[in-house]
């Protein structure tokens, strides 16, 4: 039954009272006098129902049934403050639904008069107002008063109308979600948490943006969320709605995790990178870290998702959470298989120590992997990855993780890469521990010679690794190499830092060397020198080569004539040769061909046509081909007929052995 209470001032000293509904007393606020609340019947019982009635209609949106029952207070009294309070809380509701601007400028004018109506008589105790106030008995049908004197801007009723609501007994889902809004919005958290364990149906994909938005950093946020999000029914929206809140909050990392975690449990997924990149960063140490891990780990991930937490894990996250993290993601039995790129990356990491890169790579090898696969990740480190102090050791690790290397890998950064300048010897130390195929090495070798890409330093260091693992093909390519570089200082430099190294000429080294001058290559007596055994064996192309194509300063030639000479199977002037002279092409021996055409100034011809005079090949037969043809005869005859040609050291040669004069003179 309705009741009203009448108190209007102190009965001890006249001040003004107030109201404590739980001891249902009035209390001084001057004199502390306390005065039970009287009850007395109102005679208005059916008018307060029926606008109770609107009210509750208005709290479920049953906007029919809050107009008729509004129509049927008007009919008893429409001026009793119940029907005038019922018409100002349907015009507002209804305000809020208008489908058209006529529409809300016709509602505005209603709750303007309506409103205008209540504010004559002032609320005050024991007034018909306050009456009906605790006479409505319903937390639903407060909460629509809340909402429409805070949309007037009346705070003293909002403020009296709140006090009357209990959130905990709402039973309408639609005023269940607007009081959440409205405590939401004016930071009545506890009133929030009420309503959340209140019997209302709570509209939760409504609710959790909310509550994600608006309520404070505290571990009741988190028991709220934990609530709302078992009532998602819309999960991808939720999740997208996860997914903004992280990246915008500053939430501290408690609140975000054990949201987290709720949604995933419930299946409210955020885009994972975003998770990642909003909750690591706050990790503090190991433990954290698992926890944030644990969460989308906890559940099935797509390879997608897998892919996307190895990568973050080995190129962006800070080693030990990054660790941890792949740690986490084996232990959850998840299949992962860790792309080349993720590796690398985690190797050429700027940001990390030696041990963290190989603490995690360590880790993610713990997937199970094919061995061509660690191979490929070699192969890609080597020729993708930047110099840096600790290449050298993270490819003896690398090298470590594999039973043997594929030598066209070890040939290509031998041969192609100058990246690690002076570190290069120390890695292709650590890459040919696990190389095989010796052969396709030594030819590697050679070519990495002919064409080094490294300064000669680099190039010598790299040799002598080569040499001390007794890698060096024969000396036969090994000369070639070094003549081909087409820089006789580095040649040279070359050629004295692989002696050194334990590299021996030999028997053939000279040969090809002097060979390799005759197709073009560059002759330098100190690289002879060095190329020099004394078991050497020299063809006779190369002792021609010798006499006629290289020049040496001071007596020099004559020594080495004899030297080579002296190891070559045919007498010195025996050896055939053909050359260019005056524009024909002689075919002669190699005496002939000396006295016509000597490289050498005169006093070194002179001395070197002593070490390969022979008894009777001066005066051989030669051949002579020009435009008429090809022709035989005497070389006398030819050395008159060219006597302007010769040069004074081959003259003084023919004139002591009667080469000029007689019938040719």
């Amino acid at each position: 039954m309705a009741t009203n209470y009448t108190s209007v001032k102190c009965d001890c000293c006249g001040g003004a009272i107030e109201f404590q509904k739980e001891r249902n007393v009035w209390v001084c606020k001057y004199c502390g006098n306390e005065m039970v609340r009287e009850e007395s019947y109102d005679g208005q019982y059916s008018i307060k129902w029926v606008a109770r009635q609107a009210l509750l209609s208005l709290a479920d949106r049953d906007m029919a049934g809050a107009q008729a029952q509004l129509v049927e207070c008007t009919k008893i009294d429409p001026h009793y403050v119940g029907t005038i309070i019922a018409r100002l809380a349907y015009a507002v509701v209804s305000m809020s639904t208008a489908s058209s601007s006529e529409t809300q400028r016709r509602l505005t004018s209603q709750v303007d008069e309506a409103y205008a109506v209540l504010k004559r008589t002032p609320l005050m105790p024991g007034s018909d107002e306050e009456n009906f106030y605790y006479g409505l008995d319903s937390s639903d049908a407060c909460g629509v008063l809340a909402l429409v004197y805070d949309t007037v801007g009346d705070e003293g009723r909002e403020k009296f109308i709140v006090a009357t609501i209990d959130p905990s007994s709402v039973y309408s889902a639609t005023a269940a979600r607007d009081m959440v809004r409205y405590a939401l919005a004016d930071g009545k958290v506890e009133m929030v948490d009420q309503l959340i364990e209140s019997p209302a149906e709570l509209d939760c994909d409504l609710l959790f943006p909310q509550l994600l938005g608006l309520y404070p950093d505290t571990e009741q946020k988190s028991a709220n969320a934990t609530r709302v999000v078992e009532g998602i029914q819309d999960k991808d929206a939720a999740g997208k709605v996860l997914t903004s809140y992280l990246a915008s909050t500053r939430d501290g990392l408690a609140v975000r995790l054990v949201i987290s975690k709720a949604c995933y449990a419930a299946g409210v997924r955020p885009a994972l990178n975003g998770y990642l990149a909003s909750l690591l960063p706050l990790c503090e140490d190991a433990a954290q870290a698992r926890s944030v891990f644990q969460a989308p780990c906890g559940t099935r991930l797509s390879d997608e998702d897998v892919a996307l937490i190895v990568g973050y894990c080995a190129a962006t996250a800070p080693a030990t959470l990054g660790a941890t993290g792949i740690q986490t993601l084996k232990e959850s039995g998840q299949f992962a298989s860790p792309s080349q790129g993720a590796v690398v990356s985690a190797l050429t990491r700027t940001d990390l120590a030696l041990d963290q890169k190989t603490d995690l790579l360590s880790r993610l090898y713990g997937f199970e992997q094919p061995e061509r696969f660690r191979q490929s990740v070699i192969s890609t480190y080597l020729r993708d990855g930047a110099a840096a102090p600790d290449r050298p050791q993270l490819v003896g690790f690398l090298v470590g993780t594999v039973s043997e290397l594929n030598p066209v890998l070890v040939e290509d950064y031998l041969t192609h890469s100058s990246t690690d300048g002076a570190d290069k010897a120390a890695i292709m130390d650590a890459l040919l521990s696990k190389s095989v195929n010796a052969s396709t090495l030594k030819r590697g070798l050679s070519s990495y010679l002919r064409s080094s890409p490294d300064s000669p330093e680099v190039t010598q260091s790299v040799a002598a690794v080569f040499i001390t693992r007794g890698l060096v093909s024969t000396d036969i390519d090994v000369v070639s190499a070094i003549c081909s570089s087409g820089d006789i200082g580095r040649s040279v430099a070359t050629a004295k830092a692989m002696k050194s190294s334990g590299w021996k000429p030999g028997s053939h080294s000279l040969d090809t060397y002097l060979l390799a001058c005759a197709r073009g290559s560059t002759y330098s007596s100190e690289l002879a020198t060095e190329l020099f055994d004394e078991g050497a064996s020299i063809s006779p192309e190369a002792l021609s080569t010798y006499v006629l194509r290289c020049v040496e300063a001071g007596s020099v030639k004559p020594q080495w004539v004899r030297a080579l000479a002296a190891r070559t199977a045919s007498k010195a002037a025996s050896v055939r040769c053909r050359i260019g002279h005056q524009g024909r092409n002689i075919d002669c021996n190699v005496l002939q061909a000396y006295l016509l055409a000597p490289p050498d100034p005169d006093p070194v011809a002179r001395l070197v046509l002593q070490e390969i005079e022979s008894e009777g090949f001066a005066e051989a037969p030669i051949s002579v081909t020009d435009a008429s043809g090809c022709n035989s005869m005497k070389f006398k005859r030819y050395a008159n007929a060219n006597k302007a040609a010769l040069s004074a050291a081959s003259l003084e040669f023919c004139e002591s052995h009667r080469l000029l004069g007689g019938l040719f003179g």
